[in-house]
C-alpha cells in the first residue's frame, strides 16, 4: 500500500545550489551505512492464514486495502479476500472474485488495490480487469485491458503511476508497459498500445528474448518519487519514472551471493525495501525455503558495490514456504497492525509478520505522487524518514529526484499548490527567459549547457492562480555530467596450482582499474569470446570462471555514461 506523499524536497528560498555537489564528493570519498545492518532472524509467524477452509491454493500475489482486507491470488482461478482479523483455517470472508464465465482471463496472477478502492487483477492470458470497490463473488468487472503484443504472456505486476496510469509487468518477455486506464468492461481482443514500454538487453529483464543471463521481471513497486523498481531473479532494478525503451536502470540492489530468486517487492513510507525471497537461504543467496530481506533506500543507489538488509527474516521457524509476494498494513489497518508484513507462500498459505515501522495512508494518491494501494510486488512508496509528515511538498524535482544526469533534456516532476492554474520556469534564477506554461505533473525541460563544466543545473519555478503567492519561487538542482569513465587496465589472472588442485579446475580473475572525474564509477560489463555478462556493480577484482580469452571490459558512471570497452591483457598470478 502507498501512503499519500511525493518528492521530499527543498521548497522555499534561497535555493541550495550546490547540495547535491557535496554529496556526491562525500559519497565519492566515503560510504557509511545510513541504518544498522543486522544478521538473519529465524522470526515465527504473529499469525498465518491456511488450510481446507482457507482455500488457499498456490497463492500469486497479495495486496492490501484500506480497511486491512488481504487480498489474495489464487492459482484455483480466483482472488480470495480475507477480513484483518483472519487467523488460522478460516474461509475467506470477503468471497472469491472471478473473472466472468467465459472470459478468456483465467488464472489470476496479480493483484491492486487502487486510490478509489477498486480491485485490478492481472492474469496469465495477459488480460487485466478492473471489479469495483466492494467486489466479491459474483461481481462483474468494470474494466478490461489486453496488456501485450504478444498474446498468452503472464501479467505478474499491476500498479498505478501519479497519472492514473495502469502499469504492468510480463513475467517472461521481461518489459514494463505503461497504458492508460480502461474505459470500459467489454474484453477487447486487440492488445492496448503502451504509452512507454520498457524493454531490450540494457533494461537487464527478460529472458525468452535474450541471453540467459538476463532475468525475468516479476512483481514491482512505484517508489514516492515515481521510480519503478522491480524484481528480476538475482537482483532488484530500479528504473526512472519517465524510462522508455531499452535503457539502463539507475539503480540496483545486489546482496552478498545474490537474491533467492526475487520475486516480489513492497516500500514502506520510510523508502525501505521489502524483498520477497523465493527461494532464500540462510546466510544469502539461493537454496532454501525463502526469506524476507528489507534493505534502505540508499540499497538502490547504483554506487553501491554489496547492499547488504538491514533486516532478514529467514529459518525455520518463519513458516516461509516460497514466499512470491508480500505487503505492508497500511496506518488505517484495525487492531494496531500497521506496518505488518504481510506474504503469500506457494505451499504455507499466507503469513504475517511483527511491524518494524509504521504503514502508509492508502486511498489519498495527489498530483505527483503514485496511486495508493496494493499490488504484485507492491507496497508503500516514497522518501518521507519515519515520524515527519507525509504530505507531499509543493515543488518541482529534476528527473523526479535524480541526482545526476549525462543528457540536459530531463523531465521536471511537478507538485502544483492547490488553486495552481500556470507556472513559470526558467534555468536564470531571476526568471529572464522564463517559460509560462499550464500546470502539468511533468514536462520535458532543457538544462543550460555550461560545456565540460560539471555543476548542478538548477531550475527555478513560480506557480500562479487564484490564491498562489505568484513571488514565490521553488527550485530544484541536478549534476549534469557528460563525460565519459574511462578503464585504466584490465587484466586476466589466473590461479594457481594449489586453488587449481582444490577445485579441480583453473579460476580466472579479472582485475579493472578505472576512473570518473565526477560521479564516480558505480556499474561494469564483462564480454568473454563475444557473449556479455551481466551489468553488476563494479568491482575491482571479479571471478570470471575458468580460464577463458578474448575478455574485454567497460564501466557506467552513476550519470549513465559508458566507457569505450577495453580488452584484457594476459599476466601471470
Amino acid at each position: 500500500m502507498r501512503p499519500d506523499i511525493g518528492m521530499e524536497k527543498r521548497v522555499t528560498p534561497p535555493p541550495r545550489t550546490y547540495t547535491r555537489l557535496a554529496i556526491a564528493l562525500a559519497a565519492c570519498a566515503l560510504a557509511v551505512p545510513a541504518l544498522a545492518q543486522a544478521a538473519d532472524v529465524d522470526e515465527a509467524p504473529i499469525a498465518t492464514i491456511n488450510g481446507g477452509l482457507a482455500q488457499v491454493s498456490n497463492p500469486h500475489s497479495l495486496s492490501i486495502d484500506a480497511d486491512g482486507r488481504v487480498y489474495s491470488a489464487q492459482q484455483g482461478g480466483g482472488v480470495n479476500i480475507y477480513p484483518w482479523s483472519a487467523n488460522g483455517n478460516v474461509a475467506p470472508s470477503g468471497g472469491v472474485v472471478t473473472p466472468p464465465a467465459g472470459s478468456p482471463a483465467s488464472m489470476p496472477l496479480a493483484t491492486h488495490i487502487d486510490s478509489e478502492g477498486s480491485l485490478w487483477v492481472g492474469y496469465n492470458s495477459a488480460h487485466v480487469l478492473r471489479f469495483p470497490a466492494g467486489a466479491t463473488t459474483g461481481t462483474a468487472p468494470n474494466g478490461a485491458l489486453y496488456a501485450f503484443d504478444a498474446g498468452g504472456d503472464n501479467v505478474r505486476g499491476l500498479d498505478r503511476d501519479a497519472d492514473g496510469n495502469i502499469v504492468a509487468s510480463s513475467v517472461d518477455l521481461g518489459w514494463l508497459g505503461t497504458f492508460a486506464p480502461p474505459a470500459s468492461a467489454p474484453l477487447n481482443p486487440t492488445p492496448a498500445t503502451p504509452i512507454r514500454r520498457i524493454a531490450g538487453p540494457l533494461t537487464m529483464m527478460g529472458y525468452l528474448a535474450g541471453p540467459s543471463s538476463l532475468g525475468q521481471s516479476w512483481g514491482f513497486a512505484i517508489d514516492g518519487s515515481g521510480n519503478l523498481v522491480v524484481a528480476v531473479n538475482t537482483r532488484v532494478l530500479r528504473f526512472a519514472p519517465t524510462a522508455d525503451g531499452n535503457v539502463p536502470p539507475t539503480g540496483a540492489i545486489d546482496p552478498p551471493g545474490g537474491f533467492g530468486t526475487a520475486i516480489g517487492i513492497a516500500i514502506a513510507p520510510s523508502g525501505n525495501v521489502y524483498v520477497a525471497e523465493r527461494y532464500g537461504a540462510v546466510g544469502g543467496g539461493s537454496g532454501g525455503i525463502g526469506a524476507i530481506s528489507i534493505f534502505p533506500p540508499s540499497a538502490l543507489d547504483s554506487s553501491t558495490d554489496v547492499d547488504t538488509p538491514i533486516k532478514r527474516i529467514v529459518g525455520a521457524s518463519t513458516g516461509l514456504a516460497q514466499p512470491v509476494d508480500l505487503d505492508l498494513a497500511p496506518a488505517s489497518t484495525p487492531g494496531g497492525g500497521s506496518g505488518t508484513i504481510v506474504v503469500a507462500n506457494s505451499t504455507a498459505g499466507i503469513t504475517k509478520y511483527a511491524a518494524i515501522e509504521a504503514g502508509g495512508t492508502p486511498g489519498s494518491a495527489t498530483p505527483g505522487t503514485p496511486d495508493s494501494g496494493g499490488s504484485t510486488g507492491s507496497g508503500s512508496g516514497g522518501e518521507a524518514q519515519p515520524g515527519t509528515s507525509t504530505r507531499p511538498r509543493t515543488g518541482i524535482s529534476i528527473d523526479c529526484g535524480a541526482t545526476f544526469t549525462n543528457s540536459p533534456e530531463v523531465t521536471i516532476c511537478v507538485n502544483p499548490p492547490a488553486g495552481a492554474t500556470e507556472m513559470a520556469l526558467s534555468n536564470d534564477g531571476g526568471f529572464d527567459g522564463a517559460r509560462t506554461v499550464p500546470v502539468a505533473r511533468r514536462m520535458a525541460w532543457t538544462l543550460d549547457d555550461s560545456g565540460p563544466v560539471r555543476l548542478p543545473k538548477t531550475v527555478y519555478a513560480r506557480f500562479d492562480g487564484p490564491g498562489v503567492n505568484s513571488e514565490t519561487p521553488y527550485t530544484d538542482d541536478i549534476i549534469l555530467d557528460t563525460a565519459k569513465p574511462e578503464v585504466l587496465d584490465a587484466v586476466i589472472v589466473t590461479t594457481g596450482a594449489q586453488e587449481s588442485a582444490r577445485t579441480g579446475r583453473l579460476s580466472t580473475l579479472l582485475r579493472v582499474s578505472a576512473r570518473d572525474n565526477l560521479s564516480s564509477v558505480s556499474r561494469m560489463r564483462i564480454a568473454v569470446g563475444g557473449e556479455a555478462l551481466r551489468f553488476r556493480a563494479f568491482q575491482r577484482t571479479v571471478r570470471i570462471g575458468g580460464l577463458h580469452g578474448n575478455v574485454k571490459v567497460r564501466v557506467r558512471d552513476r550519470a549513465g555514461n559508458w566507457s569505450a570497452w577495453r580488452p584484457a591483457t594476459l599476466s601471470a598470478p
